[in-house]
């Protein structure tokens, strides 16, 4: 199991347990959207803003549209997890390069103009 990819203490695991350790967020209402982001920004990166049959991740969103949860094995876990990663490293590139205009960089502007 690679390092860098968090695991479940046991398998079939949850979807809020993938939320809460690979997709991250403060809130659950937090991680839920950033799991949609990354299904957008997964999307945008195959080229298809419409869903594709044999996309594993995209079944995995349709299972959750439908069902409104599911439970992750072993071999979907590691796919998505692996993409989730690098969709948080480029966002964080991303946010970096737009000058720290995060709530931190917000926060400290805001306390200069007090």
């Amino acid at each position: 199991w690679p390092e860098s990819i968090p695991r479940p203490k046991s398998f079939p695991a949850t979807h809020e347990e993938f939320l809460r350790l690979v997709v991250r967020g403060s809130k659950d209402d937090i991680r839920a959207k950033n799991f949609r982001d990354f299904l957008r920004w997964y999307r945008a990166k195959l080229g298809c803003a419409e869903k594709r049959e044999e996309d594993e991740i995209g079944a995995i969103a349709e299972l959750l549209a439908k069902h409104g949860k599911i439970e992750w094995t072993a071999e979907p876990w590691l796919l998505a997890a692996e993409q989730v990663l690098a969709w948080r490293s480029e966002r964080n590139q991303e946010r970096s390069s737009k000058g720290g205009k995060g709530l931190k960089a917000k926060r400290n502007a805001a306390q200069k103009h007090r």
